[in-house]
C-alpha cells in the first residue's frame, strides 16, 4: 500500500513538472494577447469571489501552511 502511495506520488510529481517546466522556462504570457488578461465583468467576479469564501480559504493557507516556523 505505502509503495502504491509513493509511486503515485512520484508520478504527480513528475507530471505536474513536465506541465510546471514551460512556464518556467519559456515567456508562456505572450501566447495570449493582453486582452486576455484584462478582467471583465468585476462585479460578478466579486460576487463569486464571496459565494465561494476565498477570502477564508486564503486565511487558512496563510496560517496552515506560509506561516514561518518562530525560532528559539
Amino acid at each position: 500500500m505505502a509503495e502504491m502511495v509513493f509511486v503515485a506520488f512520484l508520478v504527480n510529481l513528475f507530471v505536474t513538472g513536465v506541465f510546471a517546466f514551460p512556464g518556467f522556462v519559456f515567456p508562456t504570457h505572450r501566447l495570449l494577447g493582453k486582452s486576455y488578461y484584462k478582467l471583465r465583468n468585476t462585479k460578478l467576479l466579486q460576487r463569486i469571489y464571496r459565494i465561494m469564501g476565498v477570502s477564508v480559504f486564503r486565511k487558512l493557507l496563510l496560517v496552515l501552511f506560509w506561516v514561518q516556523p518562530k525560532g528559539n
